[in-house]
């Protein structure tokens, strides 16, 4: 089981990856290596819960993304963030009329951990 703060240092280095990654010429950093580096550290982000306020902002942006792996782990991480992530609500609202069932999926669990009913 991974520590918060081993968590998050493993997000920040990867977005990191993905900031060099975007300046470079596109041979050297290929569409999908940038895909798959984000998505890791999204997935990082969730285990690092409410510590990961933020990233929030970076998360509710690549709801908008157009690969649906990447709007799942942002639903994920969001999730992982539990109420500390409520700005993102609206943006997960949408979410819910996703094209992708696993977004839907993903984005009613988040806002579910995020805004829990109480009865």
């Amino acid at each position: 089981m991974m520590t918060r703060a081993w968590s998050y240092c493993v997000a920040l280095a990867l977005i990191s990856a993905v900031l060099v990654a975007s300046a470079q010429d596109s041979r050297d950093a290929p569409e999908l290596v940038r895909q798959h580096v984000k998505a890791m550290a999204a997935q990082a982000l969730e285990h690092v819960g409410a510590d990961a306020v933020i990233a929030i902002p970076d998360l509710t942006r690549l709801l908008e993304d157009p690969s649906e792996g990447l709007r799942n782990s942002a639903c994920i991480a969001l999730a992982g963030i539990g109420p500390a992530a409520r700005d993102a609500l609206p943006a997960l609202r949408r979410a819910l009329s996703d094209p992708g069932n696993d977004v839907r999926r993903f984005a009613q669990c988040a806002i579910e951990r995020i805004a829990p009913k109480h009865d």
